[in-house]
């Protein structure tokens, strides 16, 4: 039997048809998002149709015997458009195959602990931090988008710039000249209209990495932002682990964008080292498509080491793989 696993996120999407042992026959990836409440729910469903399309062009005789299908979707935690997108591609696959639709935390957890529980927290334009319990009860905080809280979230961090920047312009800080050359502009009221913009969101995510960047020229502004991003996740980490009552030892998964910057990441493991000094720390091993896999296969057999290393030996031959 072979499986299919599907990461959507919110800048772009992928999915891989594969054996139980992460030997990939097909892999497909697009440079568009299928989080329905970004893109709409039309969009999403024509942008899965279109990866299902190629995975069968590429093998159709796996494609049809396809056993189970993990679509981890960004947004997708909504009964509703659960239901929608299992209607909607029902019909482009094998009768008897089986098909989850979730959100994408699952599938970015299964990438670090291959398939085991877990908490984790992402950080990319948006923000979750959600948990997997050894009893496999979900449990979750955050990720309900930028209007009502993505903390430590590129955008959280951006928004939290910008404020400063407009805060403090008095003081030429490296942060300020960031921002302005991002921006092409000599005067920071001028950036308010781009944030206002519809792609404001997008817009303000970018002014990330130029936080982490001032923060190593010595920018007290960006190393406020910083602490005050690390130490919210991590309060946000210590009550998940309360929320399940596990004290002993765990798996603590730290992965998005965001996530790429050692500086955040060993703010957060200072803070929580307090708290949580039994439990280990990870970042992902594999692409969220490989956590969106081991999802399909986990139901239906033993995932094994073998589906990373397998899957690993594949993507790094891709051109575009990152």
């Amino acid at each position: 039997m072979y499986y299919i696993g599907i990461d959507g996120g919110g800048t772009k999407t992928v999915a891989v048809l594969s054996t139980s042992k992460g030997h990939i026959l097909a892999y497909q990836q697009q440079t568009a998002a299928t989080n329905p409440n970004r893109v709409g729910l039309d969009r999403c469903l024509m942008r899965l149709h279109d990866l299902l399309t190629d995975l069968k062009t590429q093998h159709p005789t796996a494609y049809a015997n396809v056993r189970s299908i993990y679509c981890g979707v960004a947004g997708g935690s909504s009964s509703t458009y659960q239901q929608a997108i299992i209607a909607s591609i029902r019909p482009a696959l094998p009768e008897h195959s089986f098909i989850t639709v979730h959100h994408d935390a699952i599938a970015a957890l299964y990438s670090a602990t291959l398939g085991q529980p877990g908490i984790i927290h992402i950080s990319g334009t948006g923000s979750v931090t959600y948990a997997i319990d050894a009893l496999g009860n979900e449990h979750r905080l955050g990720g309900w988008g930028y209007l009502l809280g993505d903390e430590g979230s590129g955008f959280a961090i951006g928004r939290s710039a910008i404020r400063a920047a407009l805060t403090h312009k008095e003081r030429n800080t490296p942060l300020q000249k960031l921002i302005l050359q991002h921006f092409s502009t000599d005067v920071i009221e001028n950036v308010i209209p781009a944030v206002y913009q519809e792609n404001g969101r997008d817009a303000v995510a970018q002014l990330c990495p130029f936080v982490f960047q001032a923060f190593e020229e010595g920018d007290p502004l960006a190393e406020d932002i910083i602490v005050d991003s690390a130490n919210g996740i991590a309060i946000q980490l210590v009550s998940l682990i309360n929320r399940i009552n596990n004290h002993g030892d765990g798996t603590i998964v730290l992965a998005g964008g965001v996530m790429n910057q050692t500086a955040i990441v060993s703010m957060i493991k200072c803070a929580l080292s307090k708290e949580t000094s039994s439990w280990s720390i990870l970042t992902p091993t594999v692409p969220p498509v490989i956590g969106a896999l081991i999802a399909a296969i986990k139901p239906y057999e033993k995932v094994t080491k073998a589906v990373e290393t397998n899957a690993l030996r594949f993507l790094k031959q891709e051109t575009d793989y990152k």
